[in-house]
């Protein structure tokens, strides 16, 4: 009896026992967090900030290569403070003009988070998206952002120069370099004016073959233009039998570094346009800009050069480089040139 009844009390303690071992203990909910006498032993979860956004604020019109101050808005800043001084040269389709200091660089944060704060620069012709990509290296808070917005441009006005011959004193047209025994300018023994004559009331250049041949070199200074795009057309008229002229000087000419020429077909070899918001000066000394917040196109200095074949009496040969018009993309309300 006494050995049943301690089986019987075994057994039913290895139940109890069994029983113990397959019941789970209870797990606390990340999001509430479990508190005991010893304090809370599970963090409650936080929920994440939301992202942070770029706004562009400007109501007025926005127009390519004007200067503005930009206003901007990012919302959920997550940095503690944001330099405007350290901000790169290029914001995406929009330049920081580099010759401006700000003397409050850091714009306050808000109650909501918030920064409020404007850059002065630029838009060029690529596009029309603000890129902002921030950092901080402060202790916690490492790590970047990169943030864009786009803006809506309003359309630019086009003020166009036909009569050219009345930009002379802009360009100041002068004879760089000739030939041996070239005759480049002024009035020939034979023929009319060569070098820089008026044509049908625009700006030309006019060479000539000759019993020695001809090579010439003509120079035009820089036109600036400010607060928008400029640009000229050109157009090469050649005439006479044979062998023509060209639109090349057969010479050992050094053209200025940052200088464009003219080809046959009246383009230009090589980028007319310089952009600038400081003063630029080429290797060679040519000074294209002279502001230094102001933004700017610079048609660069422009070369005209030709060579004629050896002629004798009648036979004539004859090219001539005539600037057909300039002309100006910029906001409207300009008077130009």
């Amino acid at each position: 009896m006494r050995v049943r009844n301690f089986a019987l009390a075994v057994a039913l303690l290895g139940g109890v026992v069994s029983g113990l071992d397959a019941a789970p203990p209870a797990v606390p909910t990340p999001n509430r967090g479990v508190t005991s006498r010893h304090g809370p032993t599970v963090p409650p979860q936080v929920d994440a900030l939301p992202p942070p956004v770029l706004t562009v604020t400007q109501t007025s019109p926005i127009y390519d290569y004007q200067k503005i101050s930009l206003p901007m808005r990012i919302d959920n800043y997550p940095f503690r403070e944001l330099d405007l001084n350290a901000l790169p040269h290029e914001l995406g389709d929009f330049i920081k003009i580099r010759g401006i200091t700000y003397a409050a660089p850091n714009p306050r944060r808000d109650q909501h988070g918030g920064i409020s704060f404007s850059v002065i620069g630029y838009f060029i012709g690529t596009g029309s998206r603000v890129l902002l990509r921030l950092s901080s290296r402060e202790t916690g808070q490492e790590g970047y952002v990169t943030l864009s917005a786009e803006v809506r441009k309003s359309p630019q006005s086009t003020y166009t120069v036909t009569n050219t011959w009345s930009l002379r004193s802009k360009f100041n047209p002068q004879l760089l370099g000739s030939g041996l025994g070239s005759f480049c300018d002024g009035q020939p023994p034979i023929g009319t004016a060569l070098g820089i004559v008026e044509y049908d009331g625009k700006l030309s250049f006019l060479g000539r073959s000759g019993p020695v041949g001809t090579a010439c070199v003509f120079g035009l200074k820089e036109l600036v233009a400010h607060d928008g795009v400029v640009s000229a057309g050109w157009k090469v008229i050649r005439s006479g039998p044979g062998e023509q002229c060209k639109a090349s000087a057969n010479l050992a000419f050094n053209a200025t570094r940052g200088t464009v020429t003219v080809d046959e077909s009246g383009r230009y070899s090589g980028d007319p346009l310089l952009y600038s918001d400081s003063r630029e000066v080429s290797d060679s000394g040519v000074v294209y800009a002279t502001g230094n917040t102001d933004p700017v196109t610079v048609l660069k200095p422009t070369i005209i050069q030709y060579s004629c074949p050896i002629t004798l009496g009648s036979d004539v040969r004859t090219i001539r480089f005539v600037l057909e018009q300039v002309t100006l993309q910029a906001p409207p309300g300009r008077r130009f040139p």
